[in-house]
């Protein structure tokens, strides 16, 4: 909260201490979360040891107060997210493991931080041999 002080030129015209301005600014609540790209395709050989693709949030609106966003991968065996929680709106997944027989899909999810809103990024997992 900011304080602000009234003075005068009057000697005694104000007396008293100052009162502090209890407004909060508005809070701009997160309305969407959009995760680019939507889905990808990670690939993985028998000597792959770790394929990344980059992803990034956009968060609506544009003068949300908190513009950060928790990064999450539904099978965190397969696919990690990494990311720098100052700079959230950029993160890496990255495949996590090499076997013959990996999940159909696995869903990135960016939650606004806060939470409620959030958007997905569907990941498949090709095995080349």
């Amino acid at each position: 909260a900011s304080t602000y002080m009234i003075r005068s030129r009057e000697v005694g015209a104000i007396t008293g201490d100052p009162v502090p301005d209890e407004t909060e600014p508005p809070v701009v609540a997160v309305t969407q979360v959009v995760v680019n790209p939507g889905s990808t395709t990670l690939v993985m050989t028998g000597l792959l040891k770790k394929h990344e693709q980059e992803v990034s949030a956009t968060i609506w609106p544009a003068n949300a107060t908190d513009k950060s966003v928790i990064w999450k991968s539904s099978n965190e065996e397969w696919v990690r997210v990494e990311y720098d929680p100052a700079n959230s709106l950029t993160a890496k997944i990255i495949l996590n493991k090499v076997a013959v027989s990996p999940p159909s899909s696995i869903t990135v999810t960016a939650t606004a931080n806060g939470g409620g809103t959030n958007g997905t990024c569907t990941v498949s997992i090709h095995y080349l041999i």
